[in-house]
């Protein structure tokens, strides 16, 4: 009987500390985030893929079937634009009060804040658009597939300037220095990308990353970063890329999102549905939240630095405070 005791215990132990390391320290889940529900019919099967914030109040959401949302008073209310398609967005762009900027094959463009028209500058092909990131009112650049282009006069006409493997990721942390990343899984084999530009996206260098697929990438500085990849490990630069060190590993995640308010405090998102939490600097994580479905994307305001995910379902979470 004694024997039987003993092996029902190890086994309820065993368990347990499955469950434990996949959270990094938590089995009870803390619900540190409240959904958000805008006033208009999103659809509840209808995915959100990106979001991108003006200032602190204004911001748009691109999603599944053409959908795109915007809020100018803090989210307090929603209005959905006329995007002319039916076709899944796959990121989005605010520049201005009233300039956006989305797309999936076809770059798309809203003058006016309401209604948007392609412009035809980019290749209308299968290729999609994973990225899209203005660093002045006429400087940007667009991720199409694995091609990094470029426009000097506002989305009018676009020039390919870098090719790099998979990659479909990009951050500028200033005006010259950005960062693109990415890769790609296929069976047992996955390799990750990482690219560097110090002159304001003209030519970009490979950090010659040594990781699998990179899924989520955030800096905190020029100098400060993290990235998360394929097996769920996280990974630190304080010198700009040159050099990573991996702090620690979310267990059975896929890690989608990061962000991070400062060099120690950040969050995690995952296809499974969860957040989670670190206070210092990636080294452990703390179970923050979890949803019934994929969260796609975690971010913080411009200057507050108040939180928000989405996600599939139409999911649109605040963090409480």
């Amino acid at each position: 009987m004694k024997k039987l005791y003993l092996i029902i215990l190890l086994f309820i132990l065993s368990i347990t500390l499955y469950n434990c390391k996949k959270s990094n320290l938590h089995i009870v889940v803390k619900q540190n985030w409240e959904a958000v529900t805008p006033a208009i019919n999103l659809g509840s099967t209808n995915d959100l893929t990106d979001i991108s914030f003006f200032d602190d109040n204004s911001s748009i959401i691109s999603g599944t079937y053409g959908i795109l949302i915007k809020t100018t008073d803090g989210w307090k209310t929603w209005q959905r634009l006329s995007t002319n398609t039916n076709i899944s967005l796959t990121s989005c762009f605010m520049q201005s009060s009233t300039n956006y900027f989305t797309g999936r094959y076809t770059f798309l463009q809203s003058t006016n804040g309401a209604s948007f028209t392609s412009l035809n500058s980019l290749p209308n092909n299968t290729d999609y658009i994973s990225a899209i990131k203005f660093t002045s009112a006429t400087n940007g650049f667009v991720i199409k597939t694995d091609t990094l282009y470029k426009t000097t006069n506002g989305g009018i006409s676009f020039t390919p300037i870098y090719k790099g493997y998979y990659i479909n990721k990009m951050q500028f942390t200033s005006t010259n220095i950005g960062y693109l990343a990415g890769g790609i899984t296929f069976g047992s084999v996955s390799n990750g990308s990482m690219y560097k530009t110090i002159d304001g996206g003209n030519t970009w260098i490979d950090l010659g990353i040594n990781s699998k697929e990179i899924t989520a990438l955030y800096f905190v500085s020029d100098d400060v970063g993290y990235f998360s990849n394929f097996s769920g490990d996280f990974f630190k630069t304080t010198n700009g890329g040159s050099s990573w060190a991996k702090t620690t590993t979310i267990t059975n995640e896929y890690i989608t999102g990061i962000v991070f308010t400062n060099e120690l405090n950040g969050f995690a998102c995952s296809y499974s549905g969860e957040i989670y939490k670190t206070d210092n600097g990636a080294v452990k994580f703390n179970q923050d939240y979890e949803a019934n479905s994929t969260i796609t994307k975690i971010v913080k305001t411009p200057v507050s630095n108040s939180l928000y995910a989405i996600g599939n379902d139409g999911m649109i979470l605040k963090r409480k405070k």
